[in-house]
């Protein structure tokens, strides 16, 4: 039976995290280690990349592009997008379980860790579909407040709080960053 076996199969993950993410993030209390959500989050990434990869490729082809040079754009994107997820999935994990270590939370950075991991997997499955991708962000935020109160021990309004608070860090900087970029781009004009 399901219930009483903490490490689900892939399929049954993808269906609690869905159906019942209190009970799923319950169960991810009982994970040791990052490796079983680093796995399922990474094969989710490369799958999605992929599928999103070849989707707008077969778009572009029939809308007449030259696909050969979207091709190597798209390649070189998916590579890239794929490593740069992977980082920030540490990075993030690491600012949430520093907020949750502030409002005292009790679990560790492998627990936010595994929570992060599975709360991106409506994001990844959606982000193939254009700006669909970025809707489920919310529902990332509720997932993962819904995980960070479950493995931390926290209060639902001090779980999104460690949530939102890195999330707001993260596009403060990703903001910041562009606009150091297209300032050193468009200095000499």
């Amino acid at each position: 039976m399901v219930e009483n076996n903490p490490e689900f199969r892939f399929l049954d993950k993808i269906k609690y995290i869905f159906t019942d993410p209190d009970f799923f993030f319950e169960k991810v209390k009982e994970e040791k280690g990052i490796l079983n959500s680093f796995l399922f989050y990474l094969l989710l990434l490369v799958f999605f990349s992929v599928l999103g990869t070849f989707s707008y490729l077969l778009l572009a082809n029939l809308a007449g592009s030259d696909l050969l040079f979207l091709g190597f754009l798209s390649t070189g994107a998916l590579f890239f997008g794929m490593v740069g997820s992977i980082a920030i999935s540490f990075i993030y994990a690491g600012l949430v379980f520093l907020f949750a270590w502030l409002f005292k939370g009790k679990g560790s950075y492998v627990d936010t860790y595994n929570v992060y991991a599975y709360s991106m997997t409506p994001y990844v499955m959606g982000s193939v579909i254009p700006f669909l991708g970025t809707l489920l962000l919310i529902y990332f935020l509720i997932l993962a407040t819904i995980g960070i109160s479950k493995v931390h021990d926290l209060s639902k309004g001090k779980a999104f709080a460690a949530v939102f608070l890195p999330a707001f860090i993260v596009m403060g900087a990703l903001i910041l960053f562009f606009i150091i970029l297209l300032a050193l781009l468009f200095r000499g004009f």
